[in-house]
């Protein structure tokens, strides 16, 4: 089974969609914070968040209850796409339902591997995947440049490393991210 989290009113074919919202009639109305999903556990293959993920309840606690259910529910193996606005952009900064700031630095933190190794080395400051017994892998974590500094890069104009450089600190430069990740079970 796929699921489309947080669809809105833009529902894929061959996917189960679920939003808490009735009035865009998905598959399944639920509140994707809420402790426990209706589907059994291990039997997800897929899942997807189309800028939906950032909005979704109002606090941290939110985020990893939603992640925690995501795991709970994955297939070893299973595929998480997330695209999300970036946390510089008008997109998010704009909008007062978005709550998490997402990143591909993020999602890494979601490792235990990846805990265990900045354990080792002294560099851990939190072990979210160790504390909440989540192990994803980031396989694709890509931000997404804005469309006229698409062009700038295009013609020439300016470089992806200028824009790096340069998105560390001002905004609108990236509009979004996207991810993917994998679930180690």
């Amino acid at each position: 089974m796929k699921l489309n989290l947080g669809c809105g009113f833009k529902k894929l074919e061959g996917y189960h969609n679920v939003d808490q919202a009735p009035t865009c009639e998905p598959d399944l109305v639920h509140d994707l914070t809420s402790v426990r999903w209706p589907f059994n556990q291990s039997s997800i293959e897929e899942f997807r968040f189309d800028y939906s993920l950032e909005q979704m309840g109002s606090s941290p606690k939110d985020l990893i209850a939603i992640l925690t259910e995501v795991y709970r529910l994955a297939k070893s193996n299973a595929v998480v796409r997330i695209e999300c606005w970036h946390p510089r952009h008008d997109r998010f900064i704009l909008n007062p339902l978005c709550v998490h700031r997402l990143s591909p630095q993020f999602f890494q933190r979601l490792s235990k591997s990846q805990n265990i190794n900045e354990i080792g080395q002294g560099v851990l400051d939190d072990s979210i995947a160790l504390t909440y017994d989540l192990d994803f892998d980031l396989v694709k974590g890509v931000a997404l440049i804005a469309g006229h500094f698409q062009k700038q890069v295009e013609t020439g104009e300016t470089s992806v490393q200028e824009l790096v450089a340069q998105g560390a600190h001002a905004n609108n430069i990236f509009e979004s991210y996207s991810i993917e990740l994998r679930v180690n079970k």
